[in-house]
Parts: structure tokens; sequence; C-alpha cells
């Protein structure tokens, strides 16, 4: 895994590329502190991925070799927790041999969720996984249920923090029947694969969109992403659990963010399994932007800043009423968003 810091990607360029739609989303790649970000690699400093986050101690791998590392004090002492599983981060050896953590690049990518923050009576953002290539929404046919609603939400915050959907149904032999049509995401040009732990069908597939890439798995818990990414990375000591038959919810498997590397220059990061997803870090005004189908409609809505709720003469809605023009699913999940 070696990293050359020349050929890391530029944030900053890559957003001046981004769709004229997107362009008013955030003034920084994550929305967070910038505090702890390097621009330029220090004399004597190392470069590496953070791989896992423990409570006093992190993980990171330089040049495929796995070192233990600790936070600059001098981040510690401002308060600066802005790091996530897959941040390339700047290093300088410390006398006990281990690594300590100066700070990160910026990030080209990132999927996050609401954090309540009680000290301060606020909702932050929490990062759960930074340079991210694909984000592979997991899904179950059933045990738990599957709810397009689920999906069009992970849609949003990875639209959010600029990473690419991929669809991934698991446990595909547990139904005879065609799972809830998701016909309107390949309508979208979203990859959607039919998997199965048991049969393994579908895993080469998911093999070849996922390899050379940098991927993370979201999706409910309970739903196989652990065993999915067990099949992917064998060599690894990956946790899996059941569905909870009292709750139908499933339980959490994985405790923490992780990344592993299943083939050559292939990652995977395994997030918790998330049961609710809150969109309180996202404001009204970005989630009307997070949906692209709505882009080529919205520009002619008769506002410029139209929620497409109830605005007069709004272009989306136009598009609503005339069938196959806009996907009434999707409109239906988009305004129960904007009305939490």
């Amino acid at each position: 895994m070696s990293i050359d810091w020349e050929q890391l990607p530029d944030a900053r360029a890559k957003k001046k590329d981004r769709a004229n739609y997107k362009k008013s989303l955030r003034a920084s790649a994550s929305k967070t502190s910038q505090s702890s970000v390097i621009s330029e690699l220090p004399e004597g400093s190392l470069l590496g991925i953070l791989v896992t986050i423990h409570k006093n101690r992190v993980e990171i791998v330089i040049n495929h070799e796995r070192c233990e590392g600790v936070f600059s004090p001098a981040l510690l002492a401002q308060g600066i927790t802005d790091f996530a599983v897959g941040d390339y981060v700047v290093c300088t050896p410390s006398p006990d041999g281990s690594l300590l953590v100066l700070g990160r690049t910026e990030r080209t990518s990132f999927i996050a969720r609401a954090r309540s923050d009680r000290t301060r009576n606020k909702i932050t953002r929490h990062v759960l996984a930074a340079n991210v290539d694909v984000g592979v929404i997991t899904v179950a046919v059933k045990d738990p249920a599957l709810h397009t609603q689920f999906i069009d939400r992970y849609l949003v915050l990875l639209e959010d923090g600029d990473v690419k959907p991929v669809i991934c149904v698991t446990k595909t032999d547990l139904v005879s029947e065609e799972p809830v049509s998701l016909d309107v995401y390949k309508e979208m040009g979203i990859p959607v694969i039919e998997t199965s732990f048991k049969t393994r069908a579908g895993i080469e597939e998911l093999k070849k969109v996922l390899f050379g890439k940098t991927s993370v798995f979201i999706g409910q818990s309970g739903v196989g992403k652990s065993s999915l990414i067990g099949l992917l990375a064998p060599h690894e000591d990956i946790a899996t659990g059941e569905v909870n038959n009292r709750t139908g919810k499933g339980t959490h498997t994985t405790t923490g963010s992780n990344l592993y590397e299943w083939a050559e220059n292939s990652f995977i990061i395994d997030t918790p399994g998330v049961r609710s997803l809150g969109m309180e870090v996202v404001r009204k005004e970005e989630i009307r932007l997070l949906f692209p189908e709505f882009a080529e409609f919205a520009a002619k809505c008769k506002y410029h800043d139209c929620l497409h709720v109830e605005e007069p003469r709004c272009a989306v809605r136009e598009a609503l009423k005339k069938t196959g023009m806009l996907g009434a699913r999707r409109y239906d999940s988009y305004v129960r968003m904007m009305q939490e």
C-alpha cells in the first residue's frame, strides 16, 4: 500500500469540476474544522492511511506495514477529533516507537451521519469514512425488510459526500418472488447487484465493481454487510450477527469503522450498522440539490431557490405529473426528508 504524496487526489481541483448545481453545497470538502489539515508534508514525516481508530490509539498502514499511533498532544489539547478511517494522515516517529499523528490531508470525499452533541446541545456531523470511491448501500430482501426510503437517505448522504453509489441486495436465496423493484435506481445509472451469502450469487460481479477502489459498506444492522466483507476478505477476522427475532432489527457486529485490503489496491471500509439515518446535518436547501434527477427540471422553476414542495410554477412537480419523467416514489422520499 505504497502512498505517493505527489499523486494524492487534489480535492480542491475535484470540487471545481463538479456540476454547477452542487457548487453551492459547502465551503470545504468535509464541512468540518480544517485546523487538523496539513497541505504540505513536513520534513522527516511519513504519510499513511488510518485503518482503525480505538479509544486511546489508532492503527496506521505505511507501505504495507501496520503501525500503532497516537494523536499529537497539541491536537488533543485543541479538542480536534476530525479524523476518520480512510484519512491520509501525516505522522512522525515518537520516542516509544509508535507514530505521532500530526494531522491529515484534505479529503476528496466522505460519508457521514448525524451525531447528537449533548454538551453543546446541537447536532454535529460525524464522518464514518474518508477518501472513498464507492459507497455500497447494502439492503436485504428480508430480515430486515427492504425499504427504499433507506436507500434514498443513503443516496443523499453519499451524494453529499461526493461518493459514487452501488446498491447491493443480500439474502436473495430467502425469497422465491422478485424483491421490491429497484428499477428507478437502475434508470439513474446506479449499479444494482443481487447477492446471496449462501449460494455465492453475485459475489464475482460485486468484486469486479469494487476492484481497484476504496469502498465503504453501509446499511442497517443485520443486512449482511460483515458477511459480504468476510467473503471478499476471508483472511480478516470479521464478526457477523443475526437479526433479533423479537424486534426484527439487526444486532451490531461492527463497533467501529475498519479498513481492509481484500485485493491489490482494493480496500473496504466496514462501518457500524445504522438503525436510523437522521438528516439533521443536511439543510433543506441542500437536500433539494442532492437528488440528481431533479437538476434538469429545477433549472426551469420560477424561483431559483425553489424547494419543490408547494412553490408555484415548480418545474420538478410539473415533471412529476408527466408519466415517466420523474419517479413518484423518489419524490415521496424527498418530501419526507424535507418535512423532518
